[in-house]
């Protein structure tokens, strides 16, 4: 139907424009001659461009290769001139496209409606001048073919990560553009508090930039390495659930991670890992990178074999030779059941050589439940969660629902600590209160002379110290003078004997 030209961007077109499919039908005028064009936004991802007296037609494919802005500015001489006089327009709204093979091209109109052309393409297109956006400031990641940098939108005001993928290394894998654009695509339909989402995505000729979540939190990896310890439970039932409601929303959209581990668990802020059943967190774990993320289905997106190892499930590894091996979401299952492990027994399921451990499949579950201090019910969920055939694994959904994994939180949103060991001792027995119409001499009786020398004297003593040469005599001040008028002589007496000290001096002969 239209020519492949490759150094131009819109191409001659000279089948019937399909009107079912039309958007935005919007008059704008060519930057560089100031001619008068209609361009049609189309929902098959093409635009038309119309010439003014409707006989040439002209076509663009918008895929990820071409990017786009729209911006609104001031309008120049050069523009009041072609139109002629009118000075009442004073704004225009500027539309770019262009691609790395072809120069840019652009439009330019005095309607609203173009800003309704930059809502649609934004979640089609990468976007040009990520300047005009974000302020990019430090680095926080590097890696071998993207840094992630900190952002600052210059419209919100709010902090974001810029993960800018560098063109030039990218391409040199046949297949890096395809895993780029294909991380772009996955997180573009995901949107979920336990996710790292993607919020926009720009290109130049050098880079690509991807406008994320920010956390400053550090990774699951890192945290369990520092506390080189089993998680407490309550603490680790908190965190688990979060990647588990996470991984669910993944799969309730048909898609499939494939790549789960605690490297790519990332805490929003910095809580450490002990506290997380004994305060209100909030949506604190993020599930990140999807570049081998794939829809569910026969052949995967980019790779069939792939994964890392010590998270792998063994459907995975028949893929690595055998290309016509498939598997679903059940591998998912697998990676969280090893993570879940990690965070319980406070190491990783699998041992050096991850790999061979990792295809192996030998697990204890005997010894695991000894680990566990005898609880079954966890260690059957950690087995099913582990099994070797996918279909015997519970899905995300059957996890969140078991009983084992429940955590009831507080009005104030603090997990409420249950799992805990009754302790051996049993607590001492409170004293019933006697009834009014006992006997007065049973209640004397109680208050037998022992008990009476245990009874606390409701005194605040001040000692006050008068050194001689053969004694100390310690003087005690009692404040409370309003007890002794109730008491009887004898009553008295007792008292000052009791609350009364004779302290010998260091020569013993003294006292005589």
């Amino acid at each position: 139907m239209y020519q492949q030209q490759l150094t131009k961007l819109f191409v001659k077109y000279d089948a019937p424009i399909p009107q079912d499919n039309i958007l935005f039908k919007t008059s704008f005028f060519k930057m560089s001659n100031h001619k008068e064009v209609t361009l049609l936004l189309c929902s098959n991802d093409f635009i038309y461009k119309v010439s003014n007296n409707n006989v040439k037609v002209y076509i663009l494919k918008l895929n990820y290769e071409v990017r786009f802005s729209v911006k609104a500015e001031q309008t120049s001489k050069q523009i009041h001139k072609q139109m002629k006089g009118d000075e009442f327009h004073t704004q225009i709204y500027k539309l770019t496209l262009e691609r790395d093979d072809c120069n840019s091209v652009e439009f330019y109109n005095f309607n609203f409606q173009t800003m309704y052309w930059f809502d649609y393409l934004r979640n089609k297109l990468h976007m040009l001048d990520y300047q005009t956006h974000y302020e990019i400031s430090k680095l926080i990641g590097k890696g071998s073919f993207a840094s992630v940098y900190e952002a600052k939108g210059k419209n919100d005001q709010q902090s974001y990560a810029a993960k800018a993928f560098y063109k030039k290394q990218v391409f040199q894998d046949p297949k890096g553009r395809d895993q780029v654009e294909n991380e772009i695509n996955v997180m573009r339909k995901l949107n979920h508090p336990n996710l790292i989402n993607l919020h926009e995505v720009f290109e130049n000729k050098a880079q690509i930039y991807l406008i994320l979540d920010l956390a400053r939190g550090g990774t699951l990896e890192y945290a369990l390495k520092v506390l080189n310890a089993p998680v407490p439970y309550l603490s680790a039932k908190v965190i688990f659930r979060q990647i588990l409601e996470g991984v669910q929303y993944i799969h309730d959209q048909g898609i499939i991670h494939r790549d789960l581990k605690p490297d790519n668990i990332l805490f929003r802020d910095f809580i450490p890992l002990k506290r997380y059943g004994l305060i209100n967190v909030g949506n604190n774990i993020m599930i990140s990178d999807f570049g081998i993320s794939t829809p569910k289905q026969q052949r995967m997106a980019i790779y069939q074999y792939c994964g890392t190892p010590g998270y792998m499930a063994p459907e995975v590894f028949l893929a690595e030779n055998d290309n016509n091996a498939t598997y679903d979401e059940k591998c998912d299952v697998f990676s969280l059941g090893c993570i879940l492990y990690y965070l319980l027994i406070g190491h990783p399921l699998f041992a050096q050589p991850v790999k061979q451990t990792n295809m192996e499949m030998k697990i204890d579950f005997a010894q695991l439940e000894k680990d566990l201090n005898q609880s079954h019910s966890l260690t059957v969920l950690l087995q099913r969660m582990l099994s070797q055939n996918p279909q015997d694994r519970p899905s995300c959904r059957e996890i969140l629902e078991s009983k084992i994994m429940e955590v009831e939180y507080g009005e104030d949103g603090i997990p409420v600590f249950k799992d805990f060991q009754r302790p051996k001792s049993s607590p001492p027995k409170r004293m019933q209160p006697l009834h009014p119409e006992i006997d007065r001499s049973k209640r004397q009786s109680m208050l037998n002379s022992k008990i009476i020398k245990l009874m606390p004297i409701l005194e605040e003593k001040q000692e006050i110290r008068i050194q001689g040469k053969d004694k100390t005599t310690i003087i005690i001040k009692q404040r409370n003078s309003h007890f002794d008028e109730e008491r009887t002589p004898a009553q008295r007496v007792a008292a000052a004997r009791r609350s009364s000290a004779y302290v010998p001096s260091s020569n013993h002969n003294s006292r005589k």
